[in-house]
């Protein structure tokens, strides 16, 4: 009994020294340099020594940890409760109904002032800025309600702070600039002489405005809320650049300048850094990790686009109500996952919405009885999902896909020095590897350049085709690239459609990619007899229109599109029936471009673009009258799957 009363004294009297020394002491005492202690702490927000810890160990190799702090701070005024439940919403909406907008780098709030800086030892008397600014708003009289009002433009949707609400929040910034200065030391441009608003929408295409507008005037300004004043910050190194979050995990091999993708990180890529380079290897960037600082290599396909603020740091949060409001429930945010997940607990609202419902169309006892009989009934195994097939009179469509799944951007392009010997045997160290490859001209080495796709790759096409057949989709010609990638993809989507052996695949060249991204001009391509052995379907009497000497090494973007476009409206011309094409990336936007009287796409967003495109993906043109097209929705649904890194067994035995 002694030992444990002793044993407790001496827990609590370490927590208590803990309490009375910073974290910066702490990291001290520990032996890590001031600077780099302080840049820590400020970086995670000083969410304890433990945190701040890992994060030196994390960034040990980042050539901007002994450098001076970068960080920029914000202030936002957040709504929370059913409002924010209501935003979060359109969010979620307004990006599957008309993709992803300006908007959707972030989540709702209104901006109280202009980025700034600020010392990293000043950061904590910034902090307490906030809560002294948010005392002096909450002694004054404020409105019972903070009102909203809809407004749009030919380029912006949003809601406007009404006077009241407006008055308040204007006063809430002046103070904050106030005591941002006289305790921290920081100069912060208020904004106490600008319109505040939620901004909805901007940055979007023009003829998404009127189901934006549709979208937005469904809100329901007039729903309870609570208004969270929070102070951001973010790292002004990265500025500008495009936040992509790890979808799946890569050892990093130095000699090839690769960086390491860890799950839960991000990558932060500048856009006009990797355009010059234009993709020195196929779907490879430049990208700096925001959770290690270094920088390298990268396959953008085990990225996808995120949010901005998914990787800002919180540093202070005040819920700003009154004491009316106060007896409501309050709902918290997630500060850092960003505006497309959702950040209110919408689940409470949705609950107390089916209780009252419930209850106010109650059903009897016996009814209830009645049900709980029925309930015992035995029913068929499984549920079919229902499916809306595609009718025999539907217009005209052709079918564009990106191939799926590379071994070499899975695996790495080291992938061959570990699968082959030097008599160029195939040996298979994953079961994701190809069960088998196909007998062609020249070493192994031509696949570096003309890579197969996993068998994963196969099985993404497979689903592809087998959604297709569900839909009773008939295509009556298949082309491809002669790209191994693609015409395994071709040939795995016909076998789910159940037509691989009645339908050959027709191999064009003008189908291949944007050669500025064929490192060393045109790759050795398996020939169509080798193919044909390899147990794929290929028309040995379609003569490709372009030929090798037509696409050049230093083809423009421009020439990219129109050799795309002309292939695609001679074809047009010169056939009946649905089409299916499958190509690369950049095929969704240079095939479908131009048919439908849009320009070429300019290179820097058009490479942009081509980042975000997944495996398998694709779009459908729909004749709409005499040589015009549109884009539609394809009629089947989207593919999507988790990611599976390799697992160790070994860490067992430590």
């Amino acid at each position: 009994m002694a030992h444990n009363e002793a044993l407790f004294l001496q827990q609590n009297a370490a927590d208590t020294l803990m309490r009375n020394y910073s974290s910066r002491q702490v990291l001290s005492n520990m032996g890590f340099p001031d600077g780099r202690a302080l840049k820590a702490i400020v970086a995670t927000g000083d969410s304890g020594v433990q945190v701040a810890c890992d994060w030196i160990f994390a960034h040990v190799n980042d050539p901007h940890l002994n450098e001076k702090s970068t960080r920029e701070y914000i202030l936002y005024a957040c709504p929370t409760g059913p409002l924010g439940v209501a935003l979060d919403t359109f969010w979620q909406q307004s990006l599957i109904n008309s993709g992803r907008n300006g908007v959707h780098n972030s989540f709702p709030h209104v901006t109280l002032c202009s980025f700034f800086k600020c010392e990293d030892e000043n950061v904590p008397k910034l902090a307490r800025a906030v809560s002294k600014a948010c005392e002096r708003v909450m002694n004054l009289n404020q409105p019972k309600k903070f009102e909203l009002d809809y407004f749009s433009t030919n380029n912006y949707v949003g809601l406007f702070l009404q006077d009241e609400a407006a008055s308040v929040m204007w006063k809430l910034s002046d103070y904050f600039a106030e005591e941002a200065l006289a305790n921290a030391k920081t100069t912060v441009e208020a904004h106490s002489n600008k319109q505040l608003h939620i901004t909805l929408a901007y940055k979007f295409l023009p003829d998404q405005l009127t189901k934006l507008e549709t979208l937005a005037r469904k809100i329901d300004v007039t729903k309870t809320s609570m208004w969270e004043i929070r102070l951001y910050s973010r790292d002004s190194l990265f500025n500008g650049c495009e936040t992509l979050r790890v979808l799946y995990p890569l050892n990093a091999t130095i000699h090839e300048g690769q960086m390491q993708l860890i799950n839960g990180d991000y990558v932060f890529m500048k856009p006009e850094e990797n355009m010059e380079e234009a993709k020195a290897a196929d779907g490879w960037y430049k990208g700096t990790s925001w959770m290690t600082g270094c920088s390298g290599r990268f396959p953008v396909s085990h990225t996808e686009i995120a949010v901005d603020t998914d990787t800002w740091t919180i540093h202070k949060k005040f819920m700003l109500t009154d004491n009316a409001h106060n007896a409501a429930p309050k709902l918290t945010r997630k500060y850092s996952r960003g505006a497309d997940e959702f950040h209110c607990s919408s689940q409470t609202f949705q609950t107390m919405d089916k209780v009252e419902e419930s209850t106010s169309n109650g059903k009897s006892q016996e009814e209830s009885d009645e049900q709980a009989v029925y309930a015992q009934v035995a029913k068929p195994r499984g549920i079919r999902a229902i499916v809306q097939k595609v009718t025999a009179n539907s217009p005209r469509r052709v079918y564009i896909f990106r191939h799926a799944e590379r071994v070499d951007v899975t695996f790495g392009k080291q992938w061959l020095n570990h699968c082959f010997d030097t008599k160029g045997n195939y040996f298979r160290h994953n079961i994701n590897l190809p069960f088998r490859l196909p007998k062609r001209a020249g070493s192994p080495q031509t696949f570096l350049y003309d890579t197969p796709i996993t068998e994963m790759g196969m099985h993404q096409a497979f689903l592809t085709g087998q959604a297709m057949k569900q839909l009773d989709i008939n295509v009556s010609h298949v082309y491809s690239s002669p790209s191994l990638r693609s015409v395994q993809t071709a040939n795995s989507i016909l076998t789910g459609l159940g037509v691989e052996k009645s339908l050959a695949i027709n191999l064009e060249l003008d189908l291949f990619e944007w050669m500025k991204w064929s490192h060393g001009g045109l790759p050795q391509f398996v020939d169509k007899q080798s193919l044909i052995n390899f147990g794929i379907n290929v028309s040995t009497t379609y003569e490709s229109k372009a030929k090798a000497k037509d696409l050049k090494k230093d083809e423009r973007c421009e020439h990219y599109f129109q050799r795309s476009y002309q292939f695609l409206s001679k074809l047009l011309e010169q056939t009946l029936g649905d089409i299916l094409i499958v190509g690369h990336a950049g095929s969704l936007d240079v095939l479908s471009r131009q048919i439908q009287g849009f320009n070429p796409r300019p290179m820097s967003p058009f490479v942009s673009f081509v980042t975000k495109v997944p495996y398998c993906a694709s779009v459908v043109l729909e004749e709409t009258s005499a040589k015009k097209y549109k884009l539609i929705k394809p009629p089947y649904p989207t593919l999507t799957h988790s990611p599976n890194p390799v697992f160790d067994w070994q860490q067992l035995l430590k």
